[in-house]
């Protein structure tokens, strides 16, 4: 299997989550992540990892399922080397 390469592109400071949806499943890889209408860099990893600017924490922040579902972080807590965070399924 390749080897993906999470190196953050230079002069920024990322930090790192793990989110699971509302029913306790992590977050399926490859879902995209916007705040403000701003995308994330990178689509969220293996086993739910969100690699977002640390400036987001506080944020509430919308992600796209690959199928189509969409669910939101109300508040993406600060992190203590990797923080939980629940995305709450949107009707």
């Amino acid at each position: 299997a390749g080897r993906v390469d999470w190196r953050q592109p230079a002069g920024s400071h990322m930090d790192t989550w793990q989110a699971r949806l509302d029913d306790g499943s992590l977050l399926p890889a490859g879902s995209h992540i916007q705040y403000a209408d701003k995308p994330a860099e990178l689509p969220s990893g293996h086993d739910g990892l969100l690699y977002l600017p640390a400036a987001w924490t506080g944020s509430r922040i919308d992600i796209a399922l690959k199928d189509g579902r969409r669910c939101r972080i109300e508040r993406l807590p600060a992190t203590d080397l990797i923080a939980e965070a629940t995305c709450q399924l949107q009707p």
